[in-house]
């Protein structure tokens, strides 16, 4: 998918660039990817690596590109288009079958927590996380890994990136609300504590 005429039209920018025929053959070239494929193991893996490329395109001229350019507009459609893909795929993977064909039950296989809090919340944990090297030492995509999260705890985080622009431009001194704040929450528990251990001496 990443060798058709649509990816060189989205790293290589043009006026004249037909951008929607380029588009519905890269949707075809998908179709037939998910329909045609004769190692169905690795259609993961390219659905993967498409949306990656093509996250990689949308951060790295997200600041140039407006919400009118053609471009812009097509590369937003394919994003989406993949990630419905890539969810759909998860959605279909086999479930783990025990030796008695009976499905493993797992408490790891129900979903235990859910994340009550706004998505742009989780996402400044997440960009806050990354920027810590928390993940695979460092290197951990962020789109990837917001998917994960989401899917851990029940959120769908559609464009982690677009949110991280909304963020960034908050006005006021500090610009991360919610690690501000638990940071501030969390350090004043701990002297609750320290109040409470100093009163039983």
């Amino acid at each position: 998918m990443t060798g058709t005429e649509f990816f060189l039209f989205l790293s290589k920018p043009d006026k004249d660039h037909d951008y929607e025929k380029a588009y519905n053959v890269f949707v075809r070239t998908a179709f037939d990817l998910c329909v045609k494929c004769s190692e169905p193991k690795q259609l993961p893996l390219a659905i993967a690596y498409t949306e990656v490329e093509l996250q990689y395109l949308y951060e790295r001229d997200y600041d140039t590109d407006t919400k009118s350019d053609k471009r812009c507009l097509y590369l937003r459609k394919a994003l989406s288009f993949i990630h419905k893909i890539a969810k759909q795929l998860t959605i279909q993977a086999p479930q783990p079958i025990s030796s008695n064909n009976q499905k493993k039950k797992h408490p790891s296989d129900q979903q235990l927590y859910q994340w009550t809090s706004n998505t742009v919340e989780l996402v400044e944990i997440i960009y806050g996380l990354v920027e810590m090297g928390c993940f695979n030492n460092g290197d951990a995509p962020i789109n990837e890994l917001a998917t994960f999260v989401g899917r851990l705890f029940g959120v769908e985080i559609k464009d982690c990136y677009h949110t991280y622009i909304d963020i960034k431009r908050r006005k006021n001194g500090s610009r991360t609300y919610f690690l501000d704040k638990m940071r501030e929450r969390l350090n004043k528990r701990m002297e609750l504590d320290d109040l409470k251990e100093m009163k039983r001496r």
